[in-house]
């Protein structure tokens, strides 16, 4: 281990975007990482259980941080309404014992917000750090969320920040797997989202560990790509198209698909929602007052 690099604590590590973030962070050489997982191990990860304040402060002290940034979770709304009391226990119980381990340890935190908090962006409204968090009715994940967020922003003691965000799209995972067809992964489209390619989500990563007292605070981060929004059904030719993910698509009834090139491994095709479209209106616009 690298004793002048700084040591960073990726919890969540075994999912999606943390498992992207971990990488990314790695392929910089600039930090001595530790990665953790719960239920999904993977080879080079740590077990940590957020709901057992021993065992994160166990691995807390064992891995010494300069930063936690946090993507452990019940994040599957289906399993959050299957078991709210899990949900309760795992977003909620479980940031507050990261909030009291971070505050004795003076370890600054970076905990990620998503859009479900938002309510502008359900009534297509423009969205800012001021927009009060809102849920909607039938989300337990989100509204485990929003008073997670709410405990961080008002219990922490140490640096704290809340990069808000919609789709983290990368080369081999972004796309939101809302269900599966022989295989492969698909999305249906009926909106307008606001992505950040992960690139971008590391920079500010990385600018909160270097210096989080100036990067603290909430944060909407989105990709310049997408600073007036997107149809996501344009979204999806935009992102293939920059990771090469695909080599041509087409037009089919209700959908539009794209073919995936040979050999190549990755959530494809993606089938888009022929309303997507009409349902997205041009005022559903996501801003940042931090810029």
């Amino acid at each position: 281990m690298n004793q002048e690099r700084k040591n960073i604590l990726v919890l969540g590590a075994s999912g999606g975007v943390g498992g992207m973030v971990l990488r990314g962070l790695q392929d910089t050489h600039q930090f001595n990482l530790t990665g953790t997982y719960f239920q999904h191990q993977k080879n080079g990860l740590i077990y940590c259980d957020i709901r057992n304040p021993e065992n994160v402060n166990k691995v807390i002290e064992s891995s010494s941080p300069s930063a936690i940034i946090n993507f452990s979770g019940l994040a599957q709304e289906k399993l959050c309404q299957d078991k709210p009391e899990l949900a309760y226990e795992t977003n909620v119980m479980g940031t507050e014992n990261l909030i009291k381990a971070a505050s004795k340890y003076s370890i600054p935190l970076l905990y990620p917000g998503t859009i479900n908090e938002l309510s502008g962006y359900q009534d297509g409204t423009i969205c800012t750090e001021d927009t009060k968090p809102l849920a909607k009715d039938t989300s337990i994940y989100g509204k485990t969320k929003i008073i997670a967020r709410q405990k961080v922003l008002e219990r922490c003691t140490s640096p704290t920040a809340i990069p808000v965000t919609d789709l983290v799209l990368g080369s081999g995972f972004g796309f939101v797997a809302l269900g599966e067809n022989n295989g492969y992964f698909r999305i249906r489209i009926d909106a307008t989202r606001f992505p950040i390619y992960i690139e971008d989500y590391l920079k500010y990563i990385q600018l909160f560990i270097r210096d989080p007292q100036k990067y603290n605070g909430v944060y909407h981060l989105f990709s310049e790509d997408f600073q007036q929004g997107i149809l996501l059904s344009d979204l999806a030719k935009k992102v293939t198209t920059r990771f090469a993910l695909a080599s041509e698509y087409q037009v089919i009834e209700g959908a539009t698909e794209f073919k995936p090139r040979d050999n190549v491994k990755a959530p494809i095709p993606i089938y888009i929602d022929a309303d997507a479209k009409k349902l997205a209106t041009e005022n559903r616009v996501f801003t940042s007052t931090r810029h």
